[in-house]
């Protein structure tokens, strides 16, 4: 059985009729739709690794500029087959118990489109800072579309102003936290950790199971989730890899 949050996009990828998905059921899968994700039982056979590799190279990969995402023991071999790139550890962290925290002044809420223009100049720098750039028109359809969607939420003053922004993607009752962001200029005010809580006892409230990634060497993010209940799980190791 797939580890359904640690590894949140193989089970959409199985669903998604567009993407590449394959497993043996018992050890391993690997899906791929933008990226590849590889999940794996710990303690995975020599042989194993070996089988999965294989199928790895004749069925998901390309010759060239293939993202791949698995636990280290995979990417240690995987790095003897060719040449990798770009390589990021991401913590996977998930809440079981929230801690209560004091709220900055505000609220909760959800965008409307007398927002869309500034959260649309928000993801283009969200996104120049993953050093992807998405230009404005898009990064406005993108918008719209989370506001449709119906789980993008802000933190607003009690004036109305909005100062940050966070969206989920909930499959199978597990919900995955991401699109985290407050513009420099509303930093270290304590909005962003009053987001996360409150979508987090959102989420729990209604039975759904909060998780997210973070970069690991991103210390004060890890240590802003970890005072809300968050707990390290485990780190997934992501990198450009090519034949």
């Amino acid at each position: 059985m797939i580890d359904k949050k640690r590894f949140f996009f193989l089970p959409i990828m199985e669903k998604d009729k567009d993407s590449i998905y394959m497993t043996d059921t018992n050890n391993y899968a690997i899906g791929k739709s933008n990226v590849i994700w590889i999940w794996n039982k710990e303690n995975l056979s020599k042989e194993k690794i070996i089988e999965m590799l294989n199928i790895l190279e004749k069925t998901f990969l390309t010759k060239n500029n293939n993202t791949i995402t698995c636990r280290k023991e995979i990417y240690d071999e995987i790095k003897k087959r060719g040449d990798t790139s770009n390589k990021k550890e991401l913590c996977y962290l998930e809440c079981n118990h929230l801690r209560k925290i004091k709220l900055s002044s505000g609220f909760i809420d959800k965008p409307n489109y007398s927002d869309k223009i500034m959260l649309a100049n928000w993801w283009q720098d969200y996104s120049k800072d993953l050093s992807q750039e998405i230009n404005y028109t898009d990064s406005l359809k993108e918008v719209e579309n989370w506001i449709e969607d119906n789980t993008f939420y802000v933190w607003r003053e009690n004036n109305g102003k909005i100062v940050c922004m966070a969206n989920y993607w909930e499959n199978e009752g597990v919900a995955k936290i991401s699109y985290v962001y407050t513009p420099k200029e509303q930093r270290n005010r304590g909005y962003c950790k009053s987001l996360i809580h409150e979508l987090t006892k959102l989420l729990m409230d209604k039975g759904i199971e909060p998780m997210l990634y973070t970069d690991y060497n991103n210390i004060s993010a890890n240590r802003a989730y970890q005072s809300l209940g968050y707990e390290n799980k485990e780190i997934l190791i992501c990198f450009d890899f090519n034949l």
